[in-house]
């Protein structure tokens, strides 16, 4: 991955950048939104990479109860130390096991709405992932390349298969 610092305008696809720690790394961005599973600890792909960059605060955030991930509960949380992101925004996707294509199209316009409202002009948003399934990937790509592409700017996908 180039190393220089990612940054996209509003362009007709949302750009693909690696969801992992190089990636993340490189994100210049001014929000950052999210996906959490209530059944499903620890955390896993993008926001388990973008924890890790925190020193665990999503981790204490769930530990603590501050947030759950229950579908449609929502936290925004600033971020200081290493990234180049100002706010993380937390989505929840309720439980794993019930995730299909009409929740998960809910779930991610609520990302869209939510941080519109705050004040986000390019909406990043990190892919959501389960442990051994990979036909999450193939779901939420589609779901964001339909009706959503744009109004987003870029997605942080998993690298990992």
């Amino acid at each position: 991955m180039n190393s220089e610092r990612l940054k996209a305008g509003m362009a007709e696809a949302p750009l693909h950048i690696p969801g992992d720690l190089d990636g993340i790394d490189n994100l210049d961005a001014e929000s950052l939104g999210l996906f959490c599973f209530a059944d499903q600890r620890p955390l896993s792909g993008v926001a388990g990479f973008v924890d890790w960059r925190l020193c665990g605060a999503i981790s204490r955030l769930l530990l603590g109860g501050l947030f759950s991930g229950q579908r449609d509960e929502t936290l925004m949380l600033p971020v200081t130390g290493t990234l180049s992101v100002r706010r993380v925004f937390l989505f929840g996707l309720g439980q794993a096991g019930k995730t299909n294509r009409t929740g998960l199209t809910g779930s991610c316009g609520l990302a869209i709405e939510v941080m519109r409202r705050a004040g986000v002009e390019q909406i990043f948003l990190g892919q959501p992932a389960l442990r051994r399934d990979a036909k999450l990937r193939d779901l939420f790509m589609d779901v964001t390349s339909r009706t959503m592409s744009r109004h987003i700017s870029g997605l942080l996908i998993d690298p990992r298969k």
